[in-house]
This record gives structure tokens, C-alpha cells and sequence, in this order.
């Protein structure tokens, strides 16, 4: 924006963000330039079948669609599975949200933000081990 006209852009900055973006656009396949398949076969830039297979399971793993070690055929049917799983998990935790009085979630930007937890007093255990720290530096310091 120019700052001294609201509402007006620098036209060289405006450009240079417009071309930034569609370069990275083009990069990712996400916007294609009509005729374009003239000049070269994006075909030719995917793997081979052999070496996405020799990859797949690393892959799988690290993405967290598999885990370390495992053996499953990975194929539409177990892609779908997968997602399901993941979505069962996340319906679970929202159908807790009701009951969740620590969780708030904003009216205005739907951002979800956790209240600070507050104890609910000091446990048995912790009461018991202050004590004995207590006493124990207090044997400590006597001699």
C-alpha cells in the first residue's frame, strides 16, 4: 500500500507478490499454462512404480498412515480405512467438547484455546513427601 494514498498499491511490490505466487503455484502442479504440455511431459517427472514401492513404506510411516515395522498392503482400501480411523478419533474428542469445561472455543474466530488448570488442592502423596523432605533436612541441618 501507498501511504500516502489509502487504498493504492505499489505497483512493483504488487507484481513481485503476484509472480511469487503464481510461481509457486506452477511449482506445485496447482496452476497449468494451456499448451504447455508442448514443452515437456510432466509424466516423465513422477517415479517409477518400482521405486515409489521401495519407498512406500518409509513413506507411510513417516506421514503416520503406518506403523514402524508394519506390513499392509497399502491400496485405496486400506488409504480409506486409514482416514477413517483418523476421523473416528477426532469425532470422538469433539463429541467430548460439551462436557469439557477447559476447552473454549472463540464465537468470533472459532480458535480453540484451553483454560488454565487449576489443583484442586494438594494430594495425600505430595502432603506426605513434603513432609519427609521436611524432616529429613531438618536431621540434615542438626548435625
Amino acid at each position: 500500500m501507498v501511504p500516502d494514498r489509502p487504498g493504492q498499491f505499489v505497483r512493483k511490490r504488487f507484481e513481485a507478490m503476484v509472480f511469487t505466487a503464481l510461481a509457486e503455484e506452477l511449482r506445485t502442479g496447482d496452476v497449468v499454462v494451456v499448451g504447455s504440455e508442448g514443452y515437456a511431459d510432466w509424466s516423465k517427472q513422477l517415479l517409477a512404480w518400482e521405486v515409489v514401492q521401495d519407498k512406500l513404506g518409509a513413506y507411510l510411516v513417516e506421514v503416520g498412515l503406518a506403523e514402524e515395522g508394519e506390513s499392509a498392503v497399502f491400496d485405496a482400501q486400506f488409504f480409506r480405512r486409514q482416514l477413517e480411523d483418523k476421523l473416528r478419533g477426532a469425532a470422538a474428542a469433539d463429541a467430548g467438547y460439551p462436557d469439557n469445561e477447559g476447552l473454549v472455543i472463540d464465537p468470533e474466530t472459532g480458535i480453540p484455546s484451553l483454560k488454565p488448570h487449576r489443583a484442586e488442592g494438594q494430594r495425600p502423596s505430595a502432603k506426605r513427601l513434603e513432609e519427609e523432605i521436611k524432616r529429613s533436612s531438618h536431621l540434615v541441618s542438626r548435625r
